[in-house]
């Protein structure tokens, strides 16, 4: 695996505070996660951390830009499009030292939890991850593993 550059090096020391963040290489860009959840984007020498509508106008406040991206063309549609994220560029003066960006990436990390929390209440759309077996529909005629097949009579 690719070793991270110095950019990436300086965010893991920015974002130590927080506590064990664990930097991946991800679209190639990397994605930063706490405690399993995926609270910020680096990419081009750029942060992007997670917002939601507790957060959002906060970053905006401080001049933030949202994270877009712009989604190719395909067969089915003709033209490109740009779609933006639920991520917003971390403020200039947060990238300086720990103790400006730790405000900014608990935020962060808070929306995540949020974020991950709806998609886990009951009711919500669709099901956690990691839970697709209980889902999953029985399928008449099979029986289960290891357990000797069945005979017709």
């Amino acid at each position: 695996m690719r070793r991270p550059g110095g950019f990436i090096e300086h965010l893991e020391d920015l974002l130590a505070p927080l506590g064990p963040v664990v930097s991946r290489r991800m679209f190639g860009g990397w994605g930063f996660y706490l405690g399993g959840l995926f609270f910020a984007i680096a990419d081009d020498e750029q942060l992007w951390l997670k917002v939601d509508d507790e957060t959002r106008e906060a970053f905006v406040a401080a001049g933030s830009e949202p994270f877009v991206y712009v989604r190719a063309a395909s067969a089915t549609r003709r033209e490109r499009r740009e779609v933006s994220l639920s991520y917003y560029a971390a403020p200039a003066d947060a990238l300086e030292a720990p103790e400006d960006m730790l405000p900014w990436a608990r935020r962060a990390v808070e929306a995540a939890r949020r974020a991950r929390e709806r998609k886990q209440a009951p009711g919500a759309k669709g099901a956690p991850r990691g839970s697709g077996r209980a889902t999953r529909p029985k399928r008449a005629g099979r029986t289960p593993r290891g357990a000797p097949p069945r005979r017709s009579r």
